[in-house]
């Protein structure tokens, strides 16, 4: 990861994602609580984006791993990103399975 990479995370506690802009460096903070020691900074974008606003095929993408990756089938980050352009709005269905 490198700053002005977008990253989105499964909102596990709602029917949401959020999505943020990587903004800064490797922080290492010694005296924070197991495992949060190593961060980055973060600008969230919308911390609260309807997983209906999202295709299915995203979705699986992005709640089927337990670290961190780089989702790059099906046009995922433009996809994402012409989300954000568009004001969040929901997706139109498409033929994507």
């Amino acid at each position: 990861m490198k700053p002005g990479d977008w990253i989105v995370t499964p909102r596990k506690t709602k029917a949401a994602i959020a999505v943020g802009e990587i903004t800064g460096s490797v922080l290492y903070e010694k005296e924070a609580p197991d495992p949060y020691w190593v961060s980055r900074p973060v600008k969230w974008l919308n911390l609260e984006v309807p997983r209906s606003a999202v295709d299915q095929d995203l979705l699986d993408s992005f709640g089927a791993f337990m670290t961190i990756c780089q989702v790059s089938r099906n046009d995922a980050e433009k996809r994402v990103r012409s989300m954000a352009g568009s004001g969040w709005k929901v997706n139109a269905p498409t033929d994507r399975n």
